[in-house]
């Protein structure tokens, strides 16, 4: 198996060799992996970094990418299928896992905030999306995560390994391997202008929902795994999700410090395709400019 591992990566990514990968894909045949379902009411936040002075009133531009301009590969998009991306927080949150969804959707969504090199400030929505109907994600974890801190992966890993103790010895150990394969590709960085790196991860997520599932569901490359993100095709995002509230906010940030400071709000009527904003003037959910200051350490 790691010689298939090994002649995958030694290929010329920059060709973008799809029919290669299909192919090498096809070696690996059938193998499990788990499943992680989202019942009625389970909530997934989506950050969209916008212009200044940018207005945005629709539920769609707070969905996913529209299909005509999603033309490159992305960790779990073709440019044949957008991808809702969002951030969830785990039933079994703990200290080692990151308790705002708001955190972890930004440090993916929006790269000012991953450059430490700039300061400044960003506008950012955040979406809060609301499962109207259970959905099935295909999950994406190293089985190293057997002796994870963080509750969530622990209790995945481990259902993992009970899952294939069926199997013979050199079955587990090929399952094991192929699912850290897929792993490691869901978990590398790759530079904004190198997207023929995500070649394995954005054909795997394609097959995975032209399988019958909803999407993927995998650890926040950007927040080191504490955080968790999903990757949820737009079919799905039309007939089982909706849009119950959007915020406004300014991310303000000085070096690796940053501060998310709240500005409107509004809840979404239920089968509405708009949405209202509202100023936030209570000044415990806002921060002034002395507070924002004062915190960034700006004199």
């Amino acid at each position: 198996m790691r010689k298939v591992f090994n002649e995958i990566r030694g290929l010329n990514w920059k060709e973008y060799p799809v029919d290669e990968l299909e192919n090498f894909f096809k070696k690996f045949g059938r193998f499990p992996m788990m499943v992680t379902e989202f019942n009625e009411g389970r909530l997934i936040h989506r950050a969209r970094p916008v212009d200044e002075s940018e207005i945005i009133t629709s539920v769609s531009g707070l969905s996913y990418k529209p299909q005509e301009l999603n033309s490159t590969y992305q960790r779990a998009s073709t440019p044949q299928q957008t991808m809702l991306y969002g951030a969830v927080i785990p039933p079994e949150i703990d200290d080692e896992g990151i308790d705002n969804p708001r955190v972890t959707s930004a440090m993916e969504s929006v790269s000012f905030l991953r450059n430490t090199k700039l300061d400044g400030t960003q506008r950012v929505l955040y979406g809060k999306w609301r499962v109207k109907s259970k959905i099935s994600l295909i999950t994406i974890l190293f089985t190293r995560y057997r002796n994870a801190k963080n509750n969530w992966l622990k209790k995945m890993s481990e259902e993992f390994y009970e899952s294939i103790a069926q199997y013979t010895y050199p079955e587990q150990k090929a399952f094991k391997q192929i699912n850290n394969f897929y792993s490691s590709e869901f978990s590398k960085f790759v530079a904004e202008d190198e997207d023929y790196n995500y070649l394995i991860s954005a054909l795997f997520s394609l097959k995975c929902t032209q399988s019958g599932f909803d999407g993927v569901i995998y650890p926040s490359v950007r927040t080191m795994g504490l955080g968790i993100n999903v990757a949820i095709k737009p079919e799905t995002v039309d007939e089982k999700l909706e849009l119950v509230s959007v915020l406004d906010c300014r991310l303000h940030k000085k070096g690796k410090l940053a501060i998310i400071n709240n500005l409107r709000f509004g809840n979404v009527i239920e089968g509405s395709e708009t949405f209202h904003l509202n100023d936030i003037s209570d000044p415990n959910l806002r921060f002034t400019n002395t507070e924002i200051e004062n915190k960034l350490g700006v004199n």
